[in-house]
């Protein structure tokens, strides 16, 4: 019932990638639901192994150009955000990668550091000590704004690319309730 004893914590997920990617879910995720509240927003970075040779996004860009399908990029899974979103990135700059989808972001950013894979998208908090250790190169924030954890990474605004700010990607949490919750 839709008493507010039974809540949902669901997002980005369970309420707008599934319902894209799955025909078989045994829920709307609209009419099912009452929205509660935001508990969190996820700004996401486009981060690189150090050994692909990049610094920034004009030579990422001129790098994946040169080279298509030639680069790999890892994702937490296929239909996750950290998949969508270099896929949208890649679309909006007409570029080819391989996708190699893993479970879950840790495997990823041990085979990202290795080299085995050469860029992902990941959440800014577990990335950004990793780019100021000097691990992964920050590329650009997936927003129009940069991130106060990694200031020096430029966002899509800035990073001086023609239709990039088209590529935001934000992961979020919500409270859900039951339909009809009052």
């Amino acid at each position: 019932p839709a008493d507010g004893y039974t809540l949902l914590f669901g997002g980005l997920s369970s309420h707008v990638l599934n319902p894209a990617f799955m025909s078989d879910l045994r829920y709307d995720a609209v009419k099912d639901f009452t929205p509660v509240g935001m508990v969190v927003e996820n700004n996401v970075v486009l981060v690189a192994s150090p050994k692909m040779g990049v610094s920034n996004m004009a030579e990422f860009v001129a790098l994946l150009k040169a080279n298509p399908g030639k680069y790999a990029y890892g994702s937490a899974g296929i239909g996750t955000s950290t998949h969508i979103g270099v896929e949208l990135l890649l679309q909006t700059l007409d570029l080819k990668a391989l996708h190699v989808p893993y479970k879950g972001m840790g495997p990823v950013m041990t085979d990202l550091r290795g080299g085995s894979v050469q860029f992902a998208v990941d959440s800014i908090g577990p990335a950004s000590e990793r780019i100021r250790a000097g691990e992964l190169v920050g590329l650009v924030v997936l927003n129009t704004a940069r991130s106060e954890s990694i200031p020096q990474v430029p966002s899509l605004s800035d990073a001086g690319l023609p239709g990039l700010a088209r590529a935001t990607v934000v992961s979020w949490q919500c409270i859900f309730g039951p339909a009809k919750l009052p």
